[in-house]
């Protein structure tokens, strides 16, 4: 599998999915990582037309999803 080496690096650190999604979740434990889910609260609005090609909005979206959950983490909120 192409991912080996990733989860291999992986797998002793804390690995997060900041997303509910039962798809990523399933993607994860099949490829045998260990995770927590922490949902991401941000609300994603960003302006799609200010983003040259639609890889540019899913990857700050992402991005955005992850800072805000690793705030909240770092603050220690995560209700």
């Amino acid at each position: 599998m192409a991912l080996n080496p990733v989860i291999r690096k992986l797998v002793d650190k804390r690995v997060v999915l900041a997303s509910a999604s039962p798809r990523r979740q399933e993607i994860l434990t099949n490829a045998g990582l260990r995770f927590e889910v922490v949902p991401s609260w941000f609300k994603e609005t960003l302006e799609k037309s200010s983003f040259a090609a639609p890889y540019e909005y899913a990857v700050e979206t992402a991005k955005q999803k992850a800072l805000e959950v690793a705030n909240r983490m770092h603050l220690g909120y995560l209700q």
